[in-house]
């Protein structure tokens, strides 16, 4: 059973409502609404929050970043107490690693966005630990999909109609995941049979 909890209104066709049992349309502040579709969960898949830009390395920026992703994660944290949870799955993100990380080596968030998000993965790990919960943590780059309205689908679609492809900067790269690969990560967490209380996992 499926419980989706979300400030938008969220728009279904007919073969997926038949497969989710609940839909609340509320903000994550909202506690009594929360309350009510976190009792009946078992499964938490957690993608509140805000998400990084070029402003996210700006200083003045930080305190944004740190109240939307920090403490809506600690505030929801509060209202597990007590619930059955057994596996929490977190979006994190590849910002988590600055321009000359590597996965192996000591964690450097380029920007406020990336480190808020490193705050929240440290204290879920804590808070899974002293709760028993198996943790599943993403840490997803950009995600593209065949509907995905940014650069890489303009300029397929110009190469599709012979337009003329402008490349203004060669020497920014970009990490991708497609769509497909993220659900699939998603589903092979919800189904594994796995012990172990964390689980890194880096696409």
């Amino acid at each position: 059973k499926i419980i989706c909890f979300d400030k938008k209104k969220i728009f279904l066709n007919k073969n997926d409502e038949k497969k989710v049992y609940e839909i609340y349309k509320a903000n994550i502040n909202n506690k009594t609404e929360l309350k009510k579709a976190i009792a009946k969960s078992s499964t938490i898949f957690f993608r509140a929050g805000v998400l990084g830009g070029p402003e996210s390395i700006e200083i003045i920026k930080s305190k944004y970043y740190i109240k939307e992703n920090l403490e809506k994660l600690l505030n929801f944290l509060k209202l597990l107490k007590k619930k059955k949870i057994k596996k929490f799955i977190f979006d994190s993100s590849y910002q988590v690693f600055g321009n000359e990380n590597a996965i192996n080596n000591e964690i450097k968030p380029y920007n406020y966005y990336g480190l808020s998000k490193l705050i929240c993965e440290k204290i879920l790990i804590n808070w899974c630990k002293e709760n028993k919960v198996n943790l599943f943590i993403f840490r997803y780059p950009r995600v593209v999909c065949e509907n995905s309205k940014n650069f890489i689908s303009n300029m397929v679609l110009n190469a599709l109609n012979n337009s003329e492809l402008l490349l203004k900067n060669f020497s920014q790269k970009f990490t991708f995941v497609h769509l497909d690969d993220v659900l699939n990560s998603n589903i092979l967490a919800l189904k594994s049979k796995k012990k172990e209380l964390i689980l890194l996992m880096f696409p």
